[in-house]
């Protein structure tokens, strides 16, 4: 077809190595290329790839493809996918649990024998897309008379990717540039190793010319990595004061068709801050990393950490509500006390410094909070109608790098340049990535008044 450069299916870049992942000990990896070889195992994972003058030739082009596809059994279903009589996703692979972590702390079976009463819950926390109005884009040129390679890609990691790619395509780092412009949205699914924007980045290598990729809203829902989806059979453990002394928790986390670049470690994180801003002495919690024929679950939006917010937060409602206790008191009965920092939790997580007591009152108190349960019986009373008044406190983990928290090749550390020129212009360097957050107005701002200038 006349405007049609190349074509490109997973053979043409059999020479590359399989996809590699951040994924730690006790994973298992499937085998992930750029471009499906044989197999395919959720609805959009790239096949073949059309290299074309613009894009409406490219979009004809991509129509004559023909692919002889053999249907398979699937699961998509992750509670089905343990079942051992289920379709397995990878057939190297005895089951479909990508990872399994059981996490003990205390003495979980004393509690629940010393109780007065145990809650239990199923929650389901459902899978999504983030949609990020601009959707992600990639343009990569290598330059074959130098061996430099230039990407200009919406990433919120652009040292991450350069390390990556350099790794991944045998390149030096310092023949590699990332250029993150204007990202927009972020919200964690733009941290990835992405197979359609590495293969854009082979297929410049290939040709030897700047290739542009730009993604469409219906391939954003498809293949940009989901978020969340995560199953809890969980059960507290509580005297009847509505102190909570004991918790078991089964996650099943739907983690899609493979391991993206840091798929486990969303459920991860929803392990280690199961017990939110709670003095829970005694857990024993299994966390279950399932395969299913979907696109892969990764970092989104906190990655973990909400979905341990909206468990253990639902479940404290839950107490309160068997107790008959209002859900401020059983809050505050179970909150860690300032002088217990810094505190270990159960499942091991340092926790520096805080005063949630303090900072609830002080929120009760701000909007009125017993004024506002006495209106909601009264409105009760009198119309019939209800009025909810809904609490919830969380407790964020992050600053991870440099830590033994960050995976490895990503070291995490920071730096920052100031030039001062002889005309009074003041220059400022940093590698933090904006992608949204407006980084460039606070920091000239702060530097101004530290230098004196405007």
């Amino acid at each position: 077809m006349k405007g049609v450069i190349a074509v490109f299916t997973g053979k043409d870049f059999s020479n590359y190595p399989p996809i590699p992942t951040a994924a730690g000990a006790g994973c298992k990896v499937p085998k992930r290329y750029p471009l499906a070889i044989d197999h395919v195992n959720y609805v959009g994972e790239p096949i073949a790839m059309v290299i074309a003058e613009d894009r409406y030739i490219a979009k004809d082009a991509v129509e004559l493809i023909n692919v002889d596809y053999e249907p398979l059994e699937v699961v998509v279903d992750p509670e089905k996918a343990l079942d051992k009589k289920s379709p397995l996703v990878h057939d190297e692979f005895p089951d479909n649990v990508a990872y399994y972590q059981r996490t003990k702390g205390g003495d979980p079976d004393k509690a629940f024998k010393e109780a007065d009463l145990i809650v239990k819950e199923k929650l389901v926390i459902q899978r999504l897309a983030p949609i990020p109005l601009e959707t992600r884009g990639i343009v990569a040129n290598y330059e074959s008379s130098t061996g430099f390679l230039t990407i200009w890609m919406g990433t919120q990691a652009p040292h991450v990717m350069r390390t990556w790619y350099a790794s991944y395509l045998g390149l030096p780092e310092n023949k590699i540039r990332v250029i993150a412009p204007d990202v927009g949205g972020g919200f964690g699914c733009k941290v990835q190793f992405y197979s359609d924007e590495i293969s854009t980045v082979i297929a410049s290598i290939k040709l030897g010319r700047p290739i542009k990729w730009i993604e469409e809203r219906r391939e954003s829902l498809l293949t940009t990595n989901h978020g969340r989806d995560q199953i809890h059979y969980i059960e507290l453990a509580v005297k009847k004061d509505g102190k909570v002394i004991g918790l078991r928790d089964k996650i099943i986390a739907d983690y899609g068709a493979y391991l993206h670049l840091l798929t486990p470690a969303s459920s991860q994180l929803t392990v280690a801050m199961i017990t939110g801003c709670y003095d829970i002495k005694n857990i024993d919690v299994e966390l279950y990393g399932v395969f299913t024929n979907k696109m892969s679950i990764d970092a989104y939006r906190g990655a973990g950490r909400p979905e341990a917010t909206y468990v253990i937060e639902r479940m404290i409602d839950e107490v309160a509500r068997a107790l008959k206790m209002d859900p401020a008191e059983v809050r505050i009965k179970n909150f860690i006390k300032p002088n217990q920092f810094p505190y270990k939790n159960a499942a091991g997580t340092v926790y520096d410094t805080g005063n949630y007591e303090e900072n609830l009152r002080k929120a009760l108190n701000l909007i009125g909070y017993e004024k506002l349960r006495k209106e909601q019986k009264e409105i009760f009373e009198k119309e019939g109608r209800l009025l909810g008044i809904g609490i919830a406190t969380y407790v964020e983990i992050c600053g991870f790098g440099p830590s033994k928290g960050m995976p490895e090749n990503w070291g995490g550390y920071e730096s920052a340049k100031i030039r001062v020129d002889p005309d009074g212009r003041v220059t400022v360097y940093t590698g933090t990535s904006a992608h949204g957050q407006g980084h460039d107005t606070p920091f000239a701002q702060i530097v101004a008044d530290e230098l004196g200038v405007n």
